[in-house]
């Protein structure tokens, strides 16, 4: 391990002295720990490639001889399968909120904003490249950067690059994390001419190395024509003094106490008139005692604490000096995601490869046995001719003198019979054999059979074959698992840097999974209506979010996929092609499949499906009435008003029956049949005069 301390005996060393052996010491103590790996997945790279299948010194000496090296590269077509099978399936980033300050909806807007820096950073591409790294040598890499969105504007976007060569990148090796989320530091190198040094980097000069050099520096860092340029990427350890306020967030008390000033000058005391209105006079203005109200208050810390934490650097660096830095990276993690293959550590080596790996050797097998049977066949259509050297005197030019002859020349005894005519060479079938148990062996090595290949095996029914193809996805499901785990950790460090990117008001694009866009403002202040306060809208600082993964087939061929599987279910259950017709037809991929999904919903027997949601049934009270209706109802409600004013003209005039019959009964003179008399009356009066009910 390097030391953390680097002495140097020179005087008035510098800063950037020390950064520069600092840079250098890791960089070597990186190569050095991953020589194996790279020297064994560079060669796993040329040989996936063809070129380096036949050793060359073989390769040299069957030229010579004039015999063939063809190279039968079967690999590809292990990996393809692979890379074709993740490929098929969309491993989609998901935002969850996990905190209490958190909410779903600022969660979907997470999500839509990393679905739309994906698509404008044309992510997949960086995806699928790491992908191919990954199953044919074990590594890959992609990046993540952030841009100017134009050149008039201080707002940022955060976009995923693609790294093409991954064995550019050196992690740190004490790094224990399989993402490498732990490391001290990374480099990202690139070899350019120093004609492109000075063009990109005006004012500065190509630096020679110089000081004692620290191991293999010397042969990484320059050369005759060129330079070697670095993105250093290094954390820094920092206390951090943090503030929790009582709005919920967390902030640092160096940039909380930097505005605080500013945030208490923008508080606004106002007052309640009696009837509950804001004032709109300055505050005390016609305001009673105890009414003025802070309507803009500044956040106020409830809780600190000191925590350890770390700053993110990157310097721009050749073997001799900083060419620029550094610069401050928002996130806390190095943005450079790693995709490794299958790993194992023996004895504290880690060993990391790809599929290509234990194929080697019996890729070499299978093209040694196939080159000697194409070597038999030939030479099986040419049998040679026996002559003497009188017979083609003067004409040796025109007779193949070397190893695969088209003669054979013989000296002619007198008396003694001509050499017997040896049977030109034949296909052996022990080269046919063992190509074929090579061939099998690559598809051992692999983990990937005839079903997964696409090729007939014994497997006759469709459950069969299947479950063949499994087995070799499950064999092989290391690769799309530790795909899908990076493109997760990246969506861990998009969470983390979007709030500190966007942290400004402004209108993003939401991405959907069904490729839909929508806009949304994020950071908006506005004032609440109800309590006259400012509010900050779609506030992405607040809240803490985790980041989960889905791995499916992308949006079109969900669509496939339904109907492939719609379809073969009604072959077998027919039941379902009567039911589900409009269904089948929905997900049909022409013009009009729409369209006849509404035709054939409408053949479904009533009950059977509930309203479309696109042309909702109307309930009767939802129906808009005929001026007919419209007339009747105003007058049935005229005839309802009437009848209620009938009936509380009766209520009335039973109450003063009531009170007359009170008033006879306390003169007490009065007999029953007076009191009756009088109250008939009062209600026949009534009556008549109401007209009556009913009418």
């Amino acid at each position: 391990m390097p030391k953390e301390t680097i002495v140097d005996t020179r005087e008035n060393k510098t800063d950037d002295d020390q950064l520069i052996e600092e840079a250098r010491e890791r960089f070597d103590w990186s190569a050095t720990e991953e020589a194996h790996n790279r020297k064994e997945a560079i060669d796993d790279l040329w040989f996936h490639e063809g070129s380096g299948q036949w050793p060359s010194d073989i390769k040299a000496a069957r030229k010579a001889a004039g015999r063939p090296t063809e190279v039968i590269n079967k690999l590809p077509g292990f990996t393809d399968q692979i890379l074709g099978e993740m490929r098929q399936n969309k491993v989609q980033i998901n935002v969850i909120a996990t905190g209490k300050p958190g909410s779903k909806k600022i969660a979907d807007i997470m999500k839509g904003i990393i679905g739309e820096i994906e698509r404008n950073s044309k992510a997949q591409r960086a995806y699928k490249t790491a992908a191919s790294g990954c199953v044919i040598s074990g590594r890959g890499c992609w990046k993540i950067v952030t841009e100017f969105t134009d050149e008039d504007t201080w707002d940022q976007d955060i976009r995923i690059r693609r790294i093409k060569n991954p064995y550019t990148v050196y992690f740190d090796p004490a790094a224990d994390q399989w993402d490498k989320r732990d490391g001290r530091f990374a480099f990202l190198v690139e070899d350019i001419s120093r004609d492109e040094f000075r063009v990109r980097y005006p004012g500065k000069e190509p630096a020679d190395f110089t000081g004692n050099a620290i191991g293999d520096n010397f042969k990484w860092w320059t050369g005759e024509n060129t330079v070697r340029v670095a993105e250093y990427w290094v954390k820094r350890p920092v206390k951090r003094h943090l503030y929790r306020l009582n709005d919920g967030r967390v902030v640092e008390k160096e940039k909380f106490e930097s505005i605080i000033d500013e945030l208490k000058a923008q508080e606004e005391i106002v007052h309640r008139k009696l009837d509950g209105s804001l004032g709109e006079g300055p505050a005390g203005e016609d305001a009673e005692p105890g009414t003025e109200q802070v309507l803009n208050p500044a956040p106020k810390m409830v809780r600190e604490r000191i925590v350890d934490s770390h700053d993110v650097e990157m310097y721009l660096i050749d073997g001799a000096q900083i060419v620029s830095g550094p610069h401050k990276w928002a996130g806390k993690f190095i943005p450079i995601i790693p995709v490794f293959g299958k790993e194992i550590n023996i004895e504290g080596k880690e060993i990391i490869r790809g599929l290509t790996r234990n194929q080697k050797g019996s890729q070499r097998m299978y093209n040694y046995e196939r080159n000697a049977e194409i070597e038999r066949v030939a030479l099986a259509k040419q049998p040679p001719v026996r002559i003497t050297k009188e017979q083609i005197k003067g004409n040796e030019k025109y007779y193949n003198t070397k190893a695969n002859f088209g003669a054979q020349i013989y000296n002619h005894v007198a008396g003694q019979p001509a050499p017997i005519d040896v049977p030109p060479p034949q296909a052996s079938s022990g080269n046919i054999n063992q190509a074929m148990q090579s061939n099998d062996e690559m598809k051992a090595t692999g983990s990937i059979f005839d079903a997964s290949l696409g090729n007939k095996s014994n497997e006759t029914s469709g459950i069969a074959i299947r479950e063949r193809k499994a087995q070799g996805n499950i064999a092989n499901f290391e690769f799309p698992d530790n795909y899908a785990d990076a493109i997760e950790f990246t969506g861990e460090q998009l969470v983390d840097l979007i709030p500190k990117i966007m942290d400004g008001e402004r209108q993003v694009t939401i991405l959907g999974e069904d490729g839909a866009q929508t806009e949304e403002v994020i950071n908006q202040t506005i004032v609440d209506e109800k309590t006259g306060k400012k509010v900050i809208l779609n506030d992405l600082s607040i809240g803490k979010y985790a980041v989960t993964v889905t791995v499916g087939p992308h949006f079109n061929t969900q669509r496939e996929e339904a109907r492939t599987n719609l379809v073969e279910l009604a072959r077998f259950v027919p039941i379902v092609g009567q039911i589900g017709s409009d269904l089948i037809a929905k997900n049909m991929d022409f013009a009009q499949s729409d369209e006849l999904a509404k035709r054939l919903r409408k053949t479904l027997p009533e009950g059977m499906i509930e309203d479309d949601e696109s042309q909702p049934a109307q309930k009767p009270e939802d129906k808009e009435p005929t001026p007919e209706e419209q007339a009747a109802a105003l007058e049935l409600e005229k005839k309802q008003l009437e009848v209620e004013e009938q009936r509380l003209e009766v209520e009335k005039a039973k109450l003063e029956v009531e009170e007359k019959q009170l008033e006879i009964n306390d003169r007490s003179g009065g007999t029953q049949q007076i009191i009756q008399a009088a109250v008939e009356s009062a209600v026949a009066e009534t009556v008549n005069k109401i007209g009556g009910l009913g009418q």
